[in-house]
């Protein structure tokens, strides 16, 4: 019995590393097939700690991090604007959401 619970145990790590392999071969090839055409393969956004902006964190209560992507913050800002306090804002906070606007919003500003 034990030889055929380790057999069953080894063949189940063995089927594990060749899945991780195949993963991490696939992609490898695509980083090099995408690098070889002159397009970007990863573009890094930037993340933004949701501490400092008090008054922006009150409405991502169902997140359960503290940092966040500037295009999914935007995205949430932008989403449940009738939840944020606009008077309570500080100075930092409307300036990340007049920012975030011209990048995401073509300028249009989301504050009143």
């Amino acid at each position: 019995m034990a030889k055929v619970v380790s057999l069953a145990y080894y063949l189940m790590c063995l089927q594990l590393n060749i899945k991780r392999y195949l993963r991490n071969l696939f992609k490898k090839r695509h980083q090099n097939k995408n690098q070889s055409r002159g397009k970007e393969v990863f573009k890094s956004e930037r993340t933004f700690l949701l501490c400092r902006y008090p008054e922006i964190a009150l409405i991502f209560w169902d997140f359960n991090t503290d940092e966040i992507e500037e295009s999914v913050l935007f995205f949430y800002i932008r989403k449940r604007m009738k939840y944020l306090h606009q008077d309570l804002l500080s100075d930092e906070e409307v300036r990340l959401i007049n920012e975030l606007s011209e990048k995401f919003n073509e300028g249009i500003s989301l504050l009143e």
